[in-house]
């Protein structure tokens, strides 16, 4: 997951940096934040951003401008910071994904952020090379993964699909909050959690999952750390 601020304000991206940080350690996102002072900085780069704080006015440029004459971010959720409303009836040519008011406040802040990881979670696509061929997975079909002999199964809401590989090739795509590994052979989607005990999860369609002794405790910790950030979505 990477994140982009974009704003001329050093005090001001520094406390949003903060703000943001805040968030994803609270809610066990891993992610990077990549701090841009201009417009000409931003559009000199070449890399892609999951999420895009843009702030509109800058002394060398427009960020809504930006945004719309780049193709490269068309696929990113671009969330607009501005001390002027009137801006906003624009914003649809940019497909803006939420507009924050400055100065902002950390409750707007995490309102945007609970609804832009969720239609990320909702959206992403996970391309997958089976021999010749790619195959296109939704990540939250995703039931869990297994290793075996450097081949991956994976168990999806109604298919089951082989492709060689290892789980750790898998682990950066799978790079989402939801998704843990309780056994080095095992990589679970928690969404489809049903119950657990000390050796086995058993998920919604009541296969077993197993747990390593040594990641019992973790697995525990993360999973209800998972299920209390989910109450507050």
């Amino acid at each position: 997951m990477n994140i982009c601020i974009c704003d001329d304000e050093i005090t001001y991206c520094n406390l949003l940096k903060t703000f943001i940080a805040e968030y994803l350690c609270k809610n066990h996102i891993d992610a990077n934040i990549t701090i841009y002072y201009s417009i000409k900085e931003f559009s000199e780069t070449k890399r892609n951003f999951d999420i895009i704080f843009m702030d509109i006015e800058f002394k060398d440029g427009n960020g809504l401008k930006t945004i719309i004459q780049n193709q490269q971010y068309r696929e990113s959720i671009v969330i607009f910071l501005t001390s002027h409303d009137e801006e906003i009836l624009n914003g649809y040519k940019a497909h803006a994904f939420r507009f924050l008011l400055k100065p902002i406040q950390y409750d707007d802040l995490t309102e945007a952020l609970d609804s832009a990881f969720f239609y990320h979670r909702e959206k992403r696509i996970i391309i997958l090379n089976n021999d010749k061929s790619e195959v296109c997975i939704k990540l939250n079909d995703i039931v869990y993964l297994e290793s075996d002999n450097k081949v991956i199964g994976i168990r999806t809401i109604d298919d089951f699909i082989a492709l060689r590989g290892t789980i750790s090739s898998f682990v950066k795509q799978l790079n989402a909050a939801n998704f843990y590994s309780p056994h080095r052979s095992y990589i679970v989607n928690m969404d489809y959690i049903k119950s657990f005990d000390k050796k086995y999860i058993t998920m919604e369609n009541n296969e077993l999952i197993l747990i390593s002794r040594l990641k019992r405790e973790e697995f525990i910790s993360t999973f209800y750390a998972y299920i209390r950030s989910k109450a507050h979505e």
